[in-house]
């Protein structure tokens, strides 16, 4: 398979399952081919509408502070190269330094 094909399963794939979410700023955030296992690992980020900050404004209707970025979520999904299958989808940890 290769990598634009796994990238759209991928992505697809997290739409789908997390549709009842209603996730959005879905995105490619990292591919890797681990060629050990055959299996592309591809990293999707996306947000959440409970993890949208909430915006100031004053009574002229500026904004007082910019908006917080909204959290984003992370999840690995494994794709089998020889046969295109979802093999699984993992939590991706975000260390922050």
């Amino acid at each position: 398979m290769d990598i634009k094909d796994a990238i759209k399963k991928a992505i697809a794939c997290v739409k789908d399952l997390f549709s009842d979410e209603h996730i959005g700023h879905i995105g490619l955030e990292e591919v890797r081919l681990n060629e050990v296992e055959g299996l592309w690992e591809i990293t999707v980020g996306f947000s959440r509408p409970w993890d949208s900050p909430k915006s100031v404004y004053n009574n002229f209707n500026e904004m007082l502070n910019p908006t917080p970025p909204q959290m984003r979520h992370y999840k690995i999904v494994k794709i089998d190269d020889a046969s295109g299958e979802v093999k699984s989808i993992e939590i991706r940890e975000v260390v922050h330094a």
